[in-house]
């Protein structure tokens, strides 16, 4: 084989990999990012969601959710226990998977950061000082204060 055939055999491999792989590589990659948002969270009966994976499901009712905070994969779901108390679990799932199922079905919980989803069920009061926007939220007689980046800023306003 000379350098030419060589050199045309290399290119036909290119191609090939190009035409062929590439597109199944990404068809793969947006049915694995579909089962990383939707899949971890599933809709059981009305109104409850399911958090997790294995062993470490949990199922909630979306009410009974105070605010959620994000850290890295994982997420903080901090909701009122039967006592009335605030417990926190902690589930490795995506913000934005989280959100999608919850805003579609349950309206009151809003993005107000990158890192915090809140129920505004629990709405206290919005705080504005030197250009800085804070909510507030109030369970029984605990308040608890979020970051409202600029992002987010117009769309929580708007349903105030």
């Amino acid at each position: 084989m000379d350098l030419k055939e060589y050199l045309q055999l290399i290119l036909a491999v290119i191609l090939i990999f190009l035409l062929v792989y590439l597109p199944f590589a990404n068809y793969a990659r947006s049915i694995y990012l579909k089962s990383v948002f939707s899949g971890k969270q599933t809709r059981l009966n009305e109104g409850e969601i399911q958090l997790g994976e294995g062993k470490n499901t949990v199922v909630l009712s979306p009410q009974k959710i105070v605010y959620v905070q994000s850290e890295g994969n994982y997420l903080d779901i901090f909701c009122l226990a039967a006592n009335t108390e605030i417990t926190k679990i902690t589930v490795r799932s995506t913000l934005s998977g989280l959100q999608q199922i919850l805003e579609t079905d349950f309206p009151s919980f809003k993005r107000v950061h990158r890192s915090y989803l809140v129920n505004m069920n629990f709405y206290h009061k919005l705080i504005t000082e030197k250009g800085n926007t804070q909510i507030q939220l109030k369970v029984n007689d605990e308040y608890f204060t979020f970051p409202v980046s600029r992002k987010y800023k117009s769309v929580i306003k708007e349903i105030l």
